[in-house]
């Protein structure tokens, strides 16, 4: 129990996977845990990262590449 205990003193995100897979919480707090992770902690600081136009870096092509041909294989 020590060790559940530790990890729900953690980020948001390790309280509601330890919610979720070690104590199987109900739906509802995993729900309200859920929404909480793009506010704080970590979650909060990787999507501060995104662009504006919802992208996470520069994509680089090479200039004969045309991004409207490009399709996943």
């Amino acid at each position: 129990m020590k060790a559940i205990s530790w990890l729900l003193e953690g980020d948001i995100f390790i309280q509601y996977m330890t919610h979720r897979d070690l104590i199987g919480s109900d739906g509802i707090t995993l729900s309200q845990m859920q929404k909480r992770i793009p506010k704080e902690g970590f979650g909060a600081k990787f999507l501060s990262r995104q662009n504006e136009s919802g992208h996470w870096g520069v994509l680089l092509l090479p200039a004969q590449m045309d991004i409207n041909t490009l399709h996943a294989a």
